[in-house]
């Protein structure tokens, strides 16, 4: 006999409610420390939810105005989707997740907007939308606290915690709140970090300045997991745990030969405990697991394609894959089962598999619904909510009551397999060291110099880093440390004779939403790893939460390179307005020849458009007025156009240009002064090198 699944009636759970809602008898449990005024929190009087015969349809009304179920879908009872007219107070639902149900109270996450949901727009398109995370109690429906964001936020049901992610234009504010809403977590990471969170909502794992940080909200500590210089972090993929609740992380990063792996390692000692080669095979897929397509080979098969399916530190599980079943739903429940859902013909199945023994627990099928698994949610009886979407974009709740009895036999054979099929690099056979910056400090024959970039940082707002402090990577670049007392010495008088030809409080104006401030780092050799394997006399970096200079003294003329990377981090600054950012997007094409695109690779030397380039004019009967780019180099991308622009304007180099007498290079510097100046604070500026062109 085939087994049902039982839907779960969202009527006991969440209600539409009036805009005139009325509180009971019953007062707020929320404490009065709860109770403080947060920017981003309200906590509504509690008031009982009315209950409602039909279920809430989840995000995606292609056809809003055509919702429909029918009564059954073979052996499922299916109840009537919300329509698109229905509300919850003064709104329309766009969206709706159950995040956590017990017997005592159901935590919900939904969002709502002025306007009915319509295939012609979006919900952040409507006048107002706001996303709600509430708190109900199962037993008289009356909603115990809500905290409302007038903003939208991705959600995830951890193990006894609830993730909410908001997206900033470089940034992610993670927060995280126990099981009775309260906040465990609130911090900002900048996106390209990839930050995770701990399982059970206490600990964030993020990268900062190549090194691996863990913020513990228990301890209220923030703490550098300590590598011994054995690697560097670029993006944390995932947190797990192991039985005994000790987190692990799963991250790309550099080893000391300066080489990609994907590592897993002990948060608590920073030890390696896993590696392999690149940065594709682990792949993070949801919940605390990792998957790894491993493609072996025997003399029979062939190739046996398979997933790796890590659940934790020492429990992996693997299946053979054919294109047929690749893309199978896979998600790992708050108990570490293993649940898989597939579709064959017009039926979804769901298959789930035990953690500890690997054996097939329970399995069901869900006829005349082709869908995939949204999300899923283990409730505290055992059973398990489900979110199933079809291709149309509606989507059904279903409650999968666990009782032992599988349906039918698996599609597919899983077995127990070792953390990782393919055997981990042993890291201690790895020669090299590689740090970030600020890792280790300035050695004692440097100190007198770092007493001087000390003052440099208190007169210009910035900080700056020699020596050791340095580090020696940056990302895809090796540095090579400048050791040599004179040559230190020598690029901070250069960098400092620089600096005090920008205005006053220039280099504070870095200090932004975008960008917590300048940072200059004055190295040897910058040596790209890879395949960027070549040198650059400079690199500026504004993916770290702020904008960095690297320059080389070694290797080029430090004052054309400080006014060329200056220029870069410039530009970047610029991109933090929307409308300059749009401008220069748009209008700098125009300044070029109708003829001419950028080859965007800088050592392709092509000599197709020599006669617009100045450098070449003593080789071609060149016409000035006919001159549209400074160098070969300038004609990369536009990003090295403007800035060897600007570095001809600023620095004694042999390209010095009379813009006066080439028009079109005038015209681009112009531009570039005018995005700068809507940008930047121009009011107590004195006269500047580019003032005499702006007419």
């Amino acid at each position: 006999m085939k087994k049902l699944l039982c839907l779960i009636l969202l009527a006991t759970l969440l209600c539409g409610c009036s805009d005139d809602k009325k509180g009971g008898d019953e007062q707020p449990t929320t404490t009065a420390e709860e109770n403080e005024s947060k920017d981003n929190e309200k906590v509504e009087e509690e008031y009982v939810l009315e209950d409602l015969d039909y279920e809430f349809d989840i995000i995606g009304y292609e056809k809003p105005n055509n919702v429909f179920f029918a009564d059954k879908a073979g052996d499922v009872e299916i109840a009537l989707n919300i329509k698109a007219g229905d509300k919850i107070g003064k709104g329309y639902v766009w969206d709706i997740r159950i995040l956590e149900h017990n017997d005592e109270h159901i935590i919900v996450q939904y969002l709502i907007a002025s306007e009915e949901p319509a295939e012609q727009f979006s919900y952040y398109e409507c006048e107002w939308y706001e996303t709600h995370l509430t708190i109900v109690n199962a037993k008289n429906n009356k909603v115990r606290k809500d905290i409302v964001f007038d903003e939208y936020v991705e959600f995830e049901k951890l193990n006894d915690a609830i993730l909410c992610k908001k997206y900033g234009e470089i940034t992610v504010t993670y927060s995280t709140y126990d099981l009775t809403l309260k906040e465990l977590i609130n911090m900002e990471v900048n996106d390209y970090s990839g930050a995770e969170v701990s399982r059970d909502g206490k600990r964030i794992y993020y990268v900062y300045e190549d090194m691996l940080y863990v913020y513990d909200s228990e301890k209220d500590e923030e703490k550098r997991i300590d590598s011994n210089g054995k690697y560097i972090a670029l993006e944390v993929i995932n947190v797990y745990a192991d039985d005994e609740g000790n987190d692990y992380v799963f991250f790309n990063g550099i080893a000391g030969d300066f080489e990609e792996y994907q590592f897993i390692v002990n948060a608590n000692s920073g030890e390696v405990v896993y590696m392999v080669e690149g940065n594709d095979r682990l792949i993070h897929y949801d919940k605390p697991i990792y998957m790894e397509d491993a493609e072996t080979n025997d003399m029979v098969n062939e190739a046996i394609t398979q997933w790796i399916i890590g659940i934790s530190k020492d429990k992996a599980y693997s299946y053979p894959y054919t294109e047929e079943n690749k893309w199978i739903d896979k998600h790992i429940l708050e108990n570490k089962n293993l649940l898989y859902g597939y579709q064959i013909g017009d039926n979804t199945y769901l298959e789930l598999y035990d953690y500890k023994t690997g054996n097939m627990v329970d399995s069901a099928c869900i006829e005349n619904m082709y869908g995939f698994i949204e999300w899923v949610s283990l409730c505290k009886d055992g059973s398990i909510l489900l979110n199933i979407s079809n291709i149309d974009n509606y989507s059904k709740i279903y409650k999968w009551n666990i009782n032992n009895e599988s349906a039918f036999e698996s599609k597919f054979e899983v077995t127990e397999h070792e953390m990782g099929s393919m055997p981990s690099v042993d890291i201690s056979g790895i020669n090299g060291e590689i740090y970030g910056p600020g890792v280790k400090e300035v050695s004692e024959r440097l100190q007198p110099l770092k007493e001087r970039a000390d003052r440099l940082e208190e007169q210009y707002g910035i900080e700056i880093y020699i020596g050791e402090e340095v580090g020696n990577y940056v990302t895809g670049y090796k540095l090579s440390e400048l050791y040599y007392y004179n040559s230190v010495e020598d690029a901070l008088e250069v960098i400092e004779e620089e600096m005090s030809r920008y205005p006053k409080g220039f280099f504070k104006q870095f200090e932004c939403d975008e960008y917590s401030g300048f940072k200059l780092f004055i190295t040897s050799h910058i040596t790209g790893v890879g395949e960027l394997y070549f040198s650059a006399g400079g690199l500026t970096n504004p993916y770290c939460g702020d904008m960095r200079i690297y320059v080389s003294s070694m290797e080029a003329d430090i004052k054309a390179t400080f006014n060329h990377e200056l220029w870069h981090a410039i530009e970047f600054r610029c991109m933090a307005n929307s409308e300059v950012s749009d401008k220069l997007d748009m209008d700098w094409d125009s300044l070029n020849p109708e003829d001419f695109t950028y080859k965007e690779i800088s050592n392709d030397i092509g000599l197709g458009n020599a006669q617009y380039i100045y450098e070449y004019g003593d080789m071609y009967d060149m016409d000035i007025n006919n001159v549209y780019f400074i160098s070969e180099y300038g004609t990369t991308n536009d990003l090295e156009d403007k800035a060897t622009i600007f570095e001809s304007l600023m620095a004694d180099s042999p390209l010095e240009v009379d813009f006066d007498s080439a028009p079109h290079l005038k015209a681009k510097l112009k531009f570039m002064i005018e995005c700068m100046e809507s940008s930047f604070d121009t009011s107590d500026w004195p006269d500047m090198p580019w003032d005499e062109y702006m007419d």
